[in-house]
């Protein structure tokens, strides 16, 4: 065993002290369990341990990747060595802590450590022996090398998280680990239900060795509301003007959680306005407002770890990201809304709902741990005591309030024949499951014996939402793939639009923006806007004058090239619409028309299955008076805010959607005949 110069001399974390048991657990045992409390250092250091103790470092012949193997570029060559693999539920997360584990060992980025999230690899195929990836990236690997033979070990971070990709890759490992005995398997989290997890992966009478360390943490008060607050936003900025105007001099960084993008943007701004009045006292220090949020420039994330200054506070104001895996350095403050916001499928319309909810115990216990990890720290939360013991202990699983539909065709591709017996911590939904194999042999994406078709395992290549792969195969054999990978890359990133939430009103008052709409909806619109920001060279001011996010239409160009580059490896002709707008839309159709809505007698817009009222999202294009809204239309989600909104909408024909899918919308109309007949 040997060890490296620099993790001697690094930092030294609570988790160093178990590093022998680390080690001597592993010798023993193929899955080692470590519950570590919030700052203990699991995510960073146990990775280094067993790099210094030179765990990577054999490969057999017969584990490589032979060329040819694989059509994976980065898998085409033999690899020198075996890697640790570390996956996370955040693409944020993942980037963050493989630049401070190669910094640890003083290392660039991309050649001993590096990273891989969707659209972007970081990694060196001869060099990198630790690889930081998204769970959905580690999943996806498996289509190339289905028993992982170029990892040795594999580190489950942030497993209490119990997000979709996390409970799918604990069922894969599962029975990879019977294939491999030399794998080794390290389940992390700050709080988990031990005893089901072991129970999970006991094998031949043996259960994976328990390992529970010690955090290093300062106390933390906590301080609940006496009465319910009106306004959570409006609270958390008060807020934050109490703690800096009472506590003047004091040290220490404030934490804010919300629950979106819009919501921190609004809270941002309303705190600059309150710190410009304190430029000219003198009794206060300065404040320094940063918004944090996965959407971000990687420029302006890393301001949120970077250090300002003794005579400036700092204020972040984040969702749920930095609740977990994170480490914001000198954090004194946190003020929790008590909010979060969940995706949840409804089987009974078929639509992604984004619905704001409370959140758990442990997502409270998780907020009140960002203090107290350097220092004393005091906990503010918009809620009453009463409240926080009626929170549920956990969040629910993701698998249990999630579309299956990407999950099944994965595990079809991957060769599990029966998703009913494939091993679940959770079980899946039977309504959430009928309700996605009805839509995948709908989207012609499995056949009538529950097999993928030609269609279904080319779909499996882009890993987007099947239905959005869906509308990138029918553009294809339309002629309009250059389009579709366009559309599809603007739906990848989180908003186009710079002016949103509480000021989206205004949005299409901006006669420029206002050139660039189209009456066939807003993914005819994205188009447009794509097209014309190439065209410009991808000019910052002419995106500015616009109300336009220039970092979210750089992002989306960069997607759209990879999506083309796989459509060209998929062995797909890359072509152009040419303003074929009807085309278009009938191919987005083909892909979204489960999410279908027709406009009611009443004004209002009503969901074709289920028939549940929707409204126009203030972003789109149909909230604009100036143009007429059509009898059907086809969206992406729904958005659960005051109102259930439709987002990203797209005009279509009725006629289409009974030609595009006459065995789901006579089902559709059949269930509904026969409720109305009950009524």
């Amino acid at each position: 065993m040997y060890r490296n110069d620099r993790l001697a001399t690094a930092q030294r974390y609570p988790i160093d002290e178990y590093e022998r048991h680390i080690l001597f657990l592993l010798e023993g045992h193929q899955v080692l369990v470590v519950v570590g409390e919030t700052g203990s250092g699991k995510s960073t250091r146990i990775p280094q341990i067993l790099f210094s103790a030179g765990i990577y470092n054999s490969v057999d012949r017969d584990d490589v990747v032979e060329e040819g193997d694989s059509g994976d570029p980065k898998m085409l060559t033999r690899p020198k060595h075996k890697q640790i693999c570390i996956t996370q539920p955040r693409r944020v997360a993942a980037v963050q802590l493989a630049q401070r584990v190669s910094h640890d060992l003083g290392c660039n980025l991309g050649s001993t450590v590096g990273y891989a999230i969707r659209f972007q690899d970081v990694t060196s195929h001869e060099h990198t022996m630790i690889k930081f990836v998204t769970e959905g990236i580690l999943i996806r690997e498996l289509l190339f090398d289905p028993l992982l033979k170029k990892y040795s070990v594999i580190i489950l971070d942030e497993v209490h998280q119990r997000n979709l990709n996390t409970d799918i890759l604990l069922g894969l490992l599962k029975c990879i680990l019977v294939k491999r005995a030399d794998l080794k398997l390290i389940i992390c989290s700050a709080t988990l239900d031990v005893d089901e997890i072991t129970a999970f992966f006991k094998y031949n009478n043996q259960c994976p060795a328990v390992l529970s360390t010690k955090g290093k943490s300062y106390p933390v008060k906590i301080f609940y509301k006496k009465q319910p607050v009106a306004n959570y936003l409006d609270a958390s900025v008060e807020s934050v003007r109490n703690i800096h105007e009472s506590i003047r001099l004091a040290s220490g960084k404030i934490l804010v959680f919300l629950t979106s993008q819009d919501e921190v943007d609004y809270v941002c701004q309303c705190l600059k306005d309150y710190a410009m009045t304190l430029s000219n006292r003198l009794d206060v220090q300065q404040l320094l407002i940063l918004p944090f949020y996965a959407a971000l420039k990687p420029e302006d994330i890393s301001k949120v770890f970077d250090e300002h200054g003794k005579l400036t506070r700092v204020c972040i104001v984040s969702t749920n990201i930095a609740e977990t895996s994170l480490t914001i350095n000198n954090i004194a403050y946190v003020v929790d809304c008590g909010f979060a916001k969940l995706k949840i499928y409804d089987s009974k319309s078929a639509t992604d709902c984004l619905i704001r909810v409370p959140i758990s115990k442990s997502s409270a216990k998780q907020r009140a741990g960002r203090a107290g990890r350097t220092r004393e720290g005091v906990v503010y939360r918009l809620y009453q005591e009463s409240d926080y013991n009626q929170l549920e202990e956990s969040t629910m699983p993701e698998i249990q309030r999630s579309p299956l539909m990407e999950t099944i065709t994965l595990l079809m591709s991957l060769g599990v024949d029966d998703i009913t017996r494939f091993p679940l911590i959770s079980k899946m939904p039977k309504a959430n499951l009928v309700s996605a194999l009805e839509l995948l042999y709908a989207l012609q994406a499995i056949d009538e014996k529950g097999k993928l078709t030609s269609t279904g395992q080319l779909m499996t290549q882009f890993n987007l939402d099947p239905r959005v792969s869906k509308m990138l195969v029918s553009l294809e054999s339309a002629g309009c793939t250059k389009d579709a990978c366009k559309i599809a890359a603007i739906l990848q990133v989180k908003d186009i639009y710079t002016k949103g939430g509480r000021y989206a009103s205004s949005l299409w008052a901006n006669q420029d923006l206002q050139n660039l709409y189209s009456g066939q909806g807003d993914m005819i619109t994205y188009l447009k806007i794509m097209n014309s920001f190439l065209d410009k060279q991808k000019n910052k001011k002419w995106a500015d004058r616009r109300n336009l996010n220039y970092q979210a239409l750089l992002n989306a160009s960069d997607i759209a090239n990879k999506l083309e580059a796989q459509m060209r490896n998929c062995g797909l002709s890359i072509t152009s619409s040419r303003g074929r707008d009807e085309i278009i839309q009938r191919a987005v159709a083909s892909g979204l028309f489960s999410n279908a809505a027709y406009l009611h007698p009443n004004g209002e817009y009503k969901t074709v299955k289920g028939d549940l009222s929707v409204y126009v999202h203030p972003t789109s294009v149909y909230s604009n008076d100036l143009i007429e809204r059509p009898k059907f239309v086809v969206f992406v989600e729904i958005l659960n805010t005051t109102k259930p909104y439709m987002r990203h909408i797209m005009a279509v024909e009725q006629s289409w959607l009974l030609e595009i899918a006459p065995h789901y919308y006579t089902f559709a109309t059949s269930l509904e005949m026969m409720r109305n007949k009950t009524r």
